[in-house]
């Protein structure tokens, strides 16, 4: 006797027709051409002229204990990096008349700030060497800035010493960038 195979069941896999999905949105890339403006695509570089009215006060040395001082300081600031939030390095040279008295000062340094975009906040430390004409010595002068974004608006805090007469001055302003806002409306 002989026996007929048996009949296996026939199994077909499920197929679920699925439309593909379209490309995420971060993988599509934004066409930017040389001369469009792209804010964060390269190292910035601009002019800076500083306007900064501000107070002194005299701890030790010749002249008024507290004065009225005025700054002007043109530098240069230049972004090491691409990026949102970049440090850069600003040469400056600067002017500075103090009253009552009227003593005129020179000064020339560097600063490292953080922000260098013309649309972000910034900070800097700066050294300065100061030249003092009245008194005719060398000093230098230690200063932290802080500038609000877009507005050009400046707050310094610094310390300054004239080693020769003695003289320890701690100084505070409010300047404004005229060439921060030039450098916005011609960018």
């Amino acid at each position: 006797m002989s026996r007929a195979p048996a009949e296996r069941p026939v199994t077909v896999p499920l197929r679920i027709d699925t439309p593909l999905p379209e490309a995420p949105p971060w993988r599509e890339r934004v066409r930017v051409t040389t001369d469009s403006w792209y804010v964060g695509a390269k190292p910035w570089r601009w002019f800076t002229l500083r306007l900064g009215p501000g107070f002194s006060a005299r701890f030790a040395g010749p002249g008024a204990a507290a004065g009225f001082v005025f700054d002007l300081d043109l530098g240069f600031a230049v972004g090491l990096h691409r990026g949102e939030r970049q440090w850069g390095l600003v040469p400056v040279a600067g002017y500075t008349w103090r009253s009552p008295g009227s003593e005129d000062q020179v000064s020339l340094g560097l600063g490292l700030a953080r922000g260098v975009r013309l649309d972000t906040r910034q900070e800097m430390l700066s050294a300065r060497a100061v030249y003092d004409a009245g008194l005719g010595v060398w000093g230098w002068r230690l200063s932290a800035l802080a500038r609000m974004a877009e507005n050009g608006f400046s707050l310094e805090l610094g310390y300054q010493h004239l080693p020769g007469p003695g003289v320890h001055e701690l100084r505070l302003s409010l300047g404004v960038d005229l060439g921060l806002l030039a450098a916005a409306v011609f960018e």
